[in-house]
């Protein structure tokens, strides 16, 4: 017994653990030269949009440190890069087909067909774009996407902020 509920607990921790991965994309403009911005600002988000002001805040918070871990340092007047952040969540759907599988009369040599499993969940996207201020063009691009939990507490969603932003961070500034 005790097998069995040991082996349902690492399947768990292991469904977690692959749920959570966190997806990192990134993009730049090649001909941009990187090594002349020195400070930043962010660009406040249209009013049309509702977004998770709590969620925002400590968004904006990791990225300004993360940023000043690159050396950037912020400014309110005559930024070199514009920082925009954007959020997305979205509902998928993911379905596991397992192949086939033997039957319960699996002594008559019948092959039958496997199981399926079919969830819900939510996908996260945190996008940060640094526009160059002198010319408003859009010099880099970084995007993480992953699983959000079901029920995050607040520790929780700040450790998976920290994690997604340093990812998408430690793709700049992009190596030549």
């Amino acid at each position: 017994m005790k097998k069995n509920v040991l082996l349902v607990l690492c399947a768990l921790i292991l469904f977690t653990i692959n749920c959570s991965e966190i997806r990192v994309n990134h993009d730049y403009d090649k001909e941009a030269d990187f090594s002349k911005f020195k400070t930043f600002d962010f660009l406040s988000a249209p009013m049309n949009i509702r977004t998770d002001s709590i969620a925002m805040k400590r968004i904006y918070n990791t990225v300004a440190l993360g940023l000043k871990d690159k050396g950037l340092t912020r400014v309110v007047d005559n930024a070199d890069l514009l920082i925009a952040v954007h959020t997305d969540v979205r509902d998928q759907i993911n379905v596991n087909y397992y192949g086939y599988s033997y039957s319960p009369y699996y002594w008559h040599g019948y092959w039958g067909p496997g199981a399926m499993g079919v969830y819900t969940y939510e996908q996260g996207s945190l996008v940060i774009d640094m526009v160059e201020a002198k010319d408003m063009e859009m010099v880099w691009r970084g995007v993480a996407q992953a699983a959000l939990p079901s029920n995050p507490d607040p520790a929780r969603m700040e450790e998976g902020i920290k994690v997604a932003v340093s990812r998408i961070l430690d793709k700049y500034p992009p190596k030549k």
